[in-house]
């Protein structure tokens, strides 16, 4: 006999004849609208991120509760309807009604590839270990495309029905829902093979319209008739959902398991849950009473933080919490202004209201009526809190009417007052601790207990032992020590016999105590009406921080739950604490679930909490464990000087220094509450708050940052889900260490070069000053040596002899001559004008000695008269010409000059004397020495053709 799993057989023996109880979830409207229109959403996906991809008519929508960010797709695929979402790792593929599937990269919302290999509805979508992509259509069979190359397989190769509905990858086997039924295949064989299975198979239907798969493996279909049916695929055995067989229900939309939970989604009937460890009773909830009937669900998906999100082919997405449940009436009797609320060790609910005690199984099922157990008489002032005893009795505290005791079996009420020995009639809490009954009153601490059935009452002296009589809760930890909440002498320990004020090791502790509980760890938690919520361990006193900077709630009762958090009925809301990061997470902040008494809050054996409040009965259920409890924050994109960048680049140059940053965080709850803090490491000293998505940084200095983003719901940053993105912003290239050494090493050339420079002008000027001393010197010696004076006197008394006027002309030109080359000697530089006076005067001189066979001819233009030369360089030339060359009456010299272009010409002809004269030093190299050095000028010496020409540079005065 092939192996039934448990679950159905478990499901066979207890849905058989299980009426629902209609309750109704927390529920929440998602508006999505895009820049340019309403969107109807088809299909809805999460990814890996916590950002929605909804299916929408023309395309694919990106959406974090807030901004809804289109996919750029082409004009051919966004006029087609989106049909199906599959979000695989970083990917997402969507397919398309005319045959279409694109592959949307999720970090960039960027397409990545699209294919159409058929040109019918896509309707659901697969990948394989083995990187394979099937995809199933509704009419043209299966299509697998793997290494770019695709197959279709159709009835043709064994496959059940073209039309497909759905396909589920589990065990390496692909599970494909038909509409002639399932079809089966070994996904790691090479020639695809499949098994078929229809209600000749024991499947309640063929039609299979969606289908969902356990840890174990097991497929769970849901059937166009309204049934519910397994498939052990290990087995091939279908077992069907008795109870949904049995009643004509609409189609089936959606199977969904989260953790331990089974949530069927119909088409017009609700949604029906029920635990996959416990399947005593059914749920059945109305997702939104007023249209339950008229909206059917295309699409849901259990979010990342336990809530369902649901679509109906409008631009609303429906976010449903069945974690939290409200019921406000049954059997005609309104759950609302319930005064406290007692789970029995039975798992029965108990609540009191001005009418009396009222018991009702946990589950809530309309097959399990509502009980009376008491009916209040109109003397009885309200029942403020109930315990169960030892005795299989409920005991109930009354508000002027003493301690009742409810007997679970007989139904019979005891009451005892202070007559009976109470301390006070008015019974504000209760605990059991063996079998004492312990009791805070207005009157002090009391205790009960029964010996021989006989009951005995004890109290404490409040005025004596705590100086106060004012008791309003009462507590029993898991070391059998019993916690007081006074009004005004704070908390109190009750341990063998002695009491421990809190108040006088932490005078910041609250002083008006109205709730206690305790965590895993055994620490003490407790609220009050003056300092809120606290904990401590003995060791240190902790504050809890509630609602945001702003709003501190009022805290009305709390209970640990079995995952070791606090849960707390607030006035803003129902909020679970995590007693590890002390991080509040608020359930419900829109409806009114507030509480005006002190024991409205309790726990089941299930785990269960159930709470009391003005509105409704509430049963919250903390089943999901892995959702997420508080925002996740996210640096969405990053602008650079106003244009979007790959968020993988972090290097940029000097002028990118304009920075966006682009922020979201993925809270559906209440995404329109959540407040940012950035930092911007490298220019920020401290965080800064905002409500803004966007914060811009310009004119950011080179250097290396870091962008740090954090969200939260309360102004609690502690433990605030952040995010980073790190950056350089690059020095520009004349910050850079080599370009400034490259810039002071040619700096320091130039320096040098200068300094060089500088020195060799200095030495060169030092040279030409002593060339121009010695040149002076020489000159001077020239013109007074005895050959000049011998020759000068000689023709002077030849002239007295016969011409005595001549005579004295002849001295006056030697003593001018004589003059100027003193006037001279001191300047560097004299005009042409200025030198050939001198010249004049000094070949008047010389002619007097040569007469005709000396001819001089100066032609120069008066342009150069006002040029520069180094003073008696001509005369020098001159001297130069007369001292080496032949002059006679046969051999005249003739000297010239005159300029030509840019030059001055000096120019005699060659007829060299036999025997040399010795020479000055003072002749050609000293004149092109100084012109070099004066004028970085070279003078050309030209010697050719009987004729010796020098040619020096007009040089302007500047």
């Amino acid at each position: 006999m092939k192996r039934i799993p448990l679950l159905i057989l478990t499901l066979l023996l207890l849905l058989s004849g299980i009426d629902l109880f209609a309750q109704v979830p927390k529920n929440k409207i998602l508006e999505v609208v895009t820049k340019n229109s309403k969107s109807r959403i088809q299909r809805i996906a999460q990814d890996q991120n916590g950002f929605l991809w909804l299916g929408i008519e023309h395309g694919v929508i990106l959406y974090d509760g807030i901004l809804a960010q289109p996919v750029v797709l082409s004009d051919t695929i966004t006029t087609s309807k989106n049909t199906t979402l599959l979000v695989d790792h970083n990917t997402v593929y969507a397919g398309f009604e005319d045959g279409t599937i694109v592959s949307i990269n999720t970090n960039t919302s960027t397409v990545r590839e699209v294919w159409k290999f058929v040109n019918t509805k896509i309707s659901s979508i697969q990948v394989t270990e083995d990187g394979s992509l099937w995809a199933a259509t509704e009419g043209e069979g299966l299509l697998k495309l793997q290494d770019g190359k695709f197959r279709i397989y159709t009835t043709d190769d064994g496959l059940a029905d073209n039309y497909i509905h759905e396909l589920i990858n589990t065990n390496n086997q692909l599970a494909i829902a038909t509409d002639l039924g399932l079809s089966v295949c070994q996904l790691q064989n090479e020639n695809i093979l499949f098994k078929n299975y229809s209600t000749d198979h024991g499947l309640t239907d063929n039609l299979i319209l969606t289908m969902s798969k356990t840890a174990d493996g097991l497929l769970l279909m849901g059937m166009q008739n309204g049934t519910i049916c397994s498939f052990d695929l290990q087995s091939e055995t279908a077992s069907a959902f008795e109870y949904f067989n049995n009643r004509a229900l609409s189609p089936v939309s959606k199977i969904l398991l989260p953790e331990n939970e089974i949530i069927v989604v119909t088409e017009n009937d609700g949604v029906f849950m029920f635990n996959k460890d416990d399947l005593e009773q059914v749920q059945q909830f109305f997702l939104e009473p007023e249209n339950a009937a008229i909206r059917k669900p295309l699409d849901c998906v259990i979010a990342n933080d336990g809530n369902m999100l649901i679509t109906f082919g409008d631009n609303k997405i429906l976010l449903s919490d069945f974690r939290i449940q409200f019921i406000r009436m049954h059997d005609g009797v309104s759950f609302s202004d319930a005064q406290c609320v007692l789970a029995d060790s039975d798992g029965y609910l108990w609540f009191a209201n001005s009418d009396g005690i009222y018991r009702h199984a946990g589950e809530f099922a309309s097959s399990q009526m509502l009980e009376k157990k008491y009916k209040a008489p109109p003397h009885l002032d309200k029942i403020v809190t109930m315990c169960e005893g030892h005795d299989n009795s409920i005991y109930f505290g009354t508000f002027g009417s003493g301690l009742g005791k409810l007997d679970k079996k007989t139904g019979k009420v005891k009451f005892y007052t202070e007559k009976n020995g109470l301390v006070n009639d008015n019974v504000l809490s209760l605990t059991l601790r063996d079998s004492t009954i312990w009791m805070a009153t207005l009157g002090g601490v009391a205790t009960l207990e029964f010996k021989k059935k006989k009951p005995i009452f004890s109290h404490f002296d409040g005025e004596s032992t705590l100086g106060i009589n004012f008791i309003y809760t009462v507590y029993n930890d898991k070391h059998n020590r019993i916690w007081l909440g006074t009004d005004g002498r704070g908390l109190v320990k009750v341990e063998n016999g002695n009491f421990q004020f809190l108040l006088e090791k932490f005078p910041e502790a609250g002083k008006s105590i109205i709730s206690i509980t305790e965590d895993e760890h055994g620490n003490i938690w407790f609220t009050s009406t003056d300092k809120g919520l606290q904990w401590t361990n003995e060791k240190s006193l902790h504050d809890i921080m509630l609602g945001t900077d702003h709003v501190a709630p009022e805290v009305f009762a709390i209970h640990s739950d079995p995952l070791g958090n606090i849960v707390a009925l607030t006035s803003i809301g129902l909020a679970s604490i995590n007693h590890h990061t002390e991080v509040a997470t608020f359930m419900n902040t829109e409806f009114d679930i507030s509480a005006n008494y002190l024991n409205v809050i309790d726990m089941d054996s299930r785990g269960r909490m159930w709470l009391g409040t003005e509105s409704a009965l509430i049963r919250f259920n903390e089943y999901y464990e892995g959702k997420t409890q508080r925002p996740i924050t996210w640096i969405k994109g990053v602008d650079v000087m106003l244009v979007p960048i790959d968020t993988s680049t972090h290097i940029f140059s000097y002028d990118q220094n304009h920075f966006t940053f682009h922020l979201t965080s993925i809270w559906l709850e209440a995404p329109e509450n959540v407040s940012f803090q950035y930092k911007l490491e490298g220019n920020d000293l401290g965080w800064q708050q905002t409500l803004d998505r966007a914060i811009t940084f310009s004119k950011l200095e080179p250097g290396t940052y870091l962008m740090r983003v954090r969200s939260s719901i309360n102004s609690d940053w502690q433990f605030a889900d952040e995010k980073s993105f790190a950056f350089i912003i690059k020095k520009p290239y004349w910050y850079e260490w080599w370009f400034v050494a490259m810039v002071l090493t040619l700096l320091a050339l130039i320096i040098w070069s200068f300094v060089q420079l500088r020195f060799r002008r200095i030495r060169e000027r030092e040279t030409l000053a002593r060339e121009k001393v010695q040149s002076q010197f020489d000159t001077l010696r020239n013109q007074v040596n005895p050959h000049f004076l011998f020759n000068s006197f000689n023709t002077l008394i030849s002239i007295i002899s016969t011409d005595s006027q001549a005579a004295v002309g002849y001295v006056e030109k030697l003593s001018d001559y004589f003059r100027i080359v003193l006037q001279q000697r001191d300047k560097d530089v004299i005009t042409l004008r200025e030198e050939l006076e001198l010249v004049k005067n000094y070949l008047y001189l010389q002619k007097q000695r040569f007469g005709d066979n000396l001819d001089i001819i100066i032609h120069v233009e008066d342009r150069a008269l006002v040029s520069i030369l180094p003073p008696l360089t001509i005369q020098l030339l001159v001297e130069n010409a007369i001292k080496h060359n032949i002059i006679s009456r046969s051999k005249p010299l003739t000297i010239h000059i005159s300029t030509i272009g840019q030059y001055i010409r000096i120019s005699n002809n060659v007829q060299e004397k036999l025997s040399k004269e010795p020479s000055t030093g003072i002749g050609l190299p000293n004149i092109r020495h100084r012109y070099r050095i004066l004028f970085s000028k070279e003078i050309e010496v030209i010697s050719a053709g009987g004729e010796f020409v020098i040619l020096l540079p007009i040089m302007k005065q500047e």
